[in-house]
């Protein structure tokens, strides 16, 4: 039984229309609630709904003088005055349908994953990222839950939006690709690589913005997002099989794998331009890329406990 079936029952419990079979599932709801210690509260105003209606049902000379004793009433009529209130509640404290499992897949921080989800949307996880999605989709939306980076290649459905809900950030789509990052030390942000996104912040103070390929928003301080012209293959670059340095200062260089990593790098001892990197390597992780590094330029580096490194740097061998 869904929600809309057991308010139609309701109802006609209500008006007296309801047969035996429709009162006995009706009755049958009640008693799993009860089973479950889940009492239906009368707030103040439904008592005093319940005793105006009450007395619109007396003769008025008998109503003026009669002693009513209401808590008997209420508990009496619960099942059937203000029955769509009473229902109502029950349906929201009682799940008629089994709860649909409700999935999860994570990444730590020197691996990468995809998940392909129940409608075929293709979800890239980024390191130290993890999605949360249902078993199947069966409503009228289709929501997944993430914490960290992913890059969504959405199956179009007109009829069911992809929602991507975060801690900072709620994003819809029909059916598109996008890069979506929510983790800590990194401004929230989604870019857009085909398609067409919607974005609002997840406080609701300011209105959504529309964004197309190539456009990103990024959640400000102030909780307000700013859209600019980005290069879209360049932010979901983290999803390819090697990461390339052209002729890149050794500094910027390791920005980039801070950023790509969602690492912490201190950078110790090092000059500016001090060493021009080119190189390229498999996208295998920052002590992978580093270990490579180390031929073209002399630097110790170490990884803490917390994931985080510290790069002593000394000069360049090239």
């Amino acid at each position: 039984m869904d929600k809309r079936q057991f308010v139609e029952l309701l109802h006609k419990k209500a008006s007296g229309k309801a047969t035996a079979s429709e009162l006995k599932q009706v009755e049958e709801v009640f008693e799993r609630l009860q089973q479950k210690d889940q009492n239906l509260v009368w707030t103040e105003a439904e008592q005093e709904e319940i005793k105006r209606r009450i007395k619109s049902k007396l003769p008025q000379a008998v109503s003026r003088e009669l002693v009513i004793d209401w808590k008997k009433y209420l508990i009496g009529i619960a099942a059937s005055v203000l029955v769509f209130v009473a229902g109502y509640t029950a349906y929201q404290e009682y799940s008629f349908e089994p709860e649909i499992p409700i999935l999860h897949r994570s990444t730590n921080s020197s691996q990468r994953g995809k998940v392909i989800l129940p409608d075929g949307t293709r979800v890239h996880l980024n390191v130290n990222s993890s999605l949360s999605f249902p078993e199947f989709f069966d409503t009228d939306r289709r929501v997944v839950e993430l914490e960290g980076e992913a890059f969504f290649e959405v199956t179009k459905n007109p009829d069911k939006p992809f929602i991507v809900r975060t801690e900072s950030l709620t994003t819809t789509v029909l059916g598109t690709s996008f890069n979506m990052v929510v983790m800590d030390g990194t401004a929230p942000a989604v870019t857009v690589n085909t398609g067409k996104v919607q974005v609002v912040p997840a406080n609701m103070n300011q209105k959504e913005v529309t964004l197309l390929p190539d456009q990103q928003a990024i959640l400000l301080p102030s909780l307000e997002l700013e859209v600019s012209r980005v290069n879209s293959q360049a932010v979901s670059a983290w999803r390819s099989n090697e990461v390339k340095f052209d002729l890149l200062p050794f500094d910027e260089v390791v920005a980039l794998l801070a950023k790509s990593y969602h690492v912490k790098i201190e950078l110790r001892g090092y000059a500016k331009n001090g060493c021009l990197i080119k190189a390229a390597y498999a996208n295998s992780g920052v002590e992978y890329i580093l270990s490579g590094l180390q031929h073209l330029a002399d630097f110790d580096y170490e990884i803490l406990q917390n994931g985080n490194v510290i790069i002593n740097y000394k000069n360049c061998k090239n």
